[in-house]
């Protein structure tokens, strides 16, 4: 029976993109932590109360909850936090009149959207700051990961590698308001930039305008990996002896061995360790500790440099720049002569939000990866010292559990038995289906049937005919061609000609765009990362698809509308792709 307590409402929505599928403990109690102080600063960059923030605590605290492995947002707590925030509710704030001046920051082209919107003047205020606080939190980041990013800890004592950890909490965890600030201006910024594009740019689709202005800035540190693995592939090409070895049949660590030992291939091993040495961290899953980065596993990368180099038609990770100009031609064309300035003005402000959005969270990577390493050298002289049966043993272990045990305050002296059990647990957890997106649970979760809810609607999209699915729409054009479904992109087999199909994307995703014809997502909104590295690169894309994976098989031939997130179902079809309408 159902057990007796507390209806608590459970949802991943925005989680799942950080922290999908299993969670292992280590990574869960670093990321409860470490979310917990993102939203306080998050809070406090948006004018909460700090008394408010600190009375509230424990709602931070217990933000991030685990239920049956996943990591969820307690919804309660959740509107805790949301009802200390005065921006999230920008109808009620003080309307702006013409006579309020640009605050000092603040662009005055700004200024005659600000009033024809009435922006509430908290908006531009924080606008104004967003990007002085920015620059402190780069200074910041600098200062703490520059020494961290390389090294590999492996001549550390335990007691140092602690401090590593400490440094990385204190120094720069505890310290996120830039970032957290720009993510809230960039959310409201991008809702009045389409606001505006309906209002004054006449007979156009605004969200596709939209879409395709904010496409193809430059800047994004989530598409350096992609551009720089092109050129790594272009080399090859040109390497009658290197394309030769990424066409055999040998397993990706046999062709890694080989580049990085033959000297024949010396040019080629400097290029995959200079790439190692940037974009190691950004992998798969990337924010789970026990997931392996590209540093640890080099032959995931030599796996997406061959679909690179041995693609039918030559890879490009530079699409959106055309698509871009083009929707600029429209906009000019149709807004009224007095709208220009400020609709671009808008439009700069949301790519500048945009970019800086990606690039801090790379910040974020580079930061969890000096975890992930401090944690396998603790995981290694713990295994050597036999207090744990192996080195990846540390992952079934809370940090709070680690550090306790090596200062003798916890209460087990024995970790193996623990881990034993913990092992099995989430080995079981790993057998059973994901919960639902969105659920209840009643009393402790872990007694509790979960109730499955409705997901949190979102913008109203008109309902999808009859044989066909429909999402949001992120970056246009329209593809004829299978489907590719993806579970794991370390093992994703060759996308040229097809549709990438995959439940979520993060950031560790994007290597494998630029070889697909294009992108559905069932998870996602219009902000998520697959959405803006798909505009970046022009790779046309729907997100947000509800059951997109239960519907699709395999091969399956779809014709994908990047524009309207129409994905009709074939019968069978010739290939097609075109640029957007």
């Amino acid at each position: 029976g159902r057990a007796s307590g507390e209806r608590r409402v459970w949802d991943n929505e925005n989680l799942v993109e950080s922290l999908p599928g299993v969670t292992l403990p280590l990574t869960y109690s670093i990321a409860r932590h470490a979310f917990g102080h993102l939203l306080v600063q998050h809070c406090l960059a948006l004018g909460a109360s700090p008394a408010a923030v600190e009375a509230d605590r424990d709602a931070f605290r217990g933000l991030v909850g685990l239920v049956r492995g996943r990591a969820y947002y307690d919804q309660a707590r959740m509107q805790r936090i949301a009802d200390l925030v005065p921006m999230i509710r920008l109808g009620v704030a003080e309307a702006v009149t013409a006579a309020t001046p640009a605050p000092e920051g603040l662009s005055p082209e700004l200024m005659p959207a600000a009033r024809a919107l009435s922006l509430p003047v908290q908006l531009l205020r924080d606008t104004a700051r967003g990007e002085g606080a920015l620059e402190a939190f780069y200074a910041r980041a600098r200062e703490v990961l520059d020494p961290l990013t390389g090294a590999a800890f492996t001549g550390m004592t335990l007691d140092e590698l602690r401090g590593v950890y400490d440094r990385v909490d204190r120094g720069l965890l505890r310290h996120w308001g830039g970032p957290m600030l720009n993510d809230a201006l960039m959310k409201n910024w991008m809702g009045v930039l389409q606001h505006l594009a309906r209002s004054w740019v006449p007979r156009v689709n605004s969200l596709v305008l939209t879409n395709r202005l904010v496409a193809g800035g430059g800047g994004l540190v989530s598409t350096e990996p992609v551009r720089r693995l092109v050129e790594l592939a272009r080399g090859a090409g040109e390497d009658p002896r290197l394309r030769a070895l990424l066409a055999s049949d040998g397993a990706s660590e046999e062709v890694w061995e080989a580049i990085t030992s033959a000297p024949a291939y010396a040019g080629a091993a400097a290029g995959l360790r200079d790439y190692l040495a940037r974009f190691g961290d950004r992998c798969a899953d990337e924010l789970k500790l026990e997931a392996p980065s590209f540093a640890d596993d080099p032959a995931a990368l030599v796996h997406a440099l061959r679909a690179y180099a041995l693609a039918p038609a030559p890879v490009s990770g530079d699409g959106g720049a055309g698509m871009r100009a083009e929707a600029e031609a429209v906009a000019r064309e149709r807004l009224a002569p007095e709208h220009e300035a400020p609709f671009f003005a808008v439009v700069e402000l949301v790519r500048r939000l945009t970019r800086e959005r990606e690039n801090t969270r790379f910040e974020r990577t580079l930061a969890f990866g000096v975890l992930r390493r401090v944690f396998q050298s603790i995981g290694r002289q713990l295994a050597e010292a036999g207090a744990l049966a192996g080195p990846r043993d540390v992952f079934y272990l809370t940090a709070p559990e680690v550090f306790d045990w090596l200062t003798g305050h916890s209460a087990s002296g024995d970790l193996r038995p623990l881990v034993a059990a913990r092992r099995a647990e989430f080995e079981a957890y790993e057998r059973m289906p994901d919960p639902p997106p969105r659920f209840a649970t009643h009393g402790p979760p872990a007694l509790s049937p979960l109730e499955p809810l409705e997901a949190l609607e979102g913008p109203g999209a008109p309902p999808a005919p009859e044989g066909s699915l429909r999402g949001t729409g992120c970056c246009p054009g329209i593809v004829r061609a299978p489907v590719q479904i993806v579970r794991d992109p370390r093992r994703a087999g060759p996308l040229s000609g097809r549709i990438l199909v995959a439940e979520h994307t993060d950031p560790g995703w994007t290597l494998l765009f630029p070889a697909a014809a294009g992108v559905l997502v069932q998870r996602g909104s219009i902000l998520s990362h697959a959405a803006l590295v798909a505009r970046e690169m022009g790779v046309p894309c729907v997100v947000g698809i509800p059951g997109l994976l239960d519907v699709l098989t395999d091969g399956e031939w779809v014709e994908m509308d990047g524009a309207t997130g129409l994905v009709r179902r074939l019968a069978t079809a010739s290939p097609s792709v075109s640029a957007a309408k």
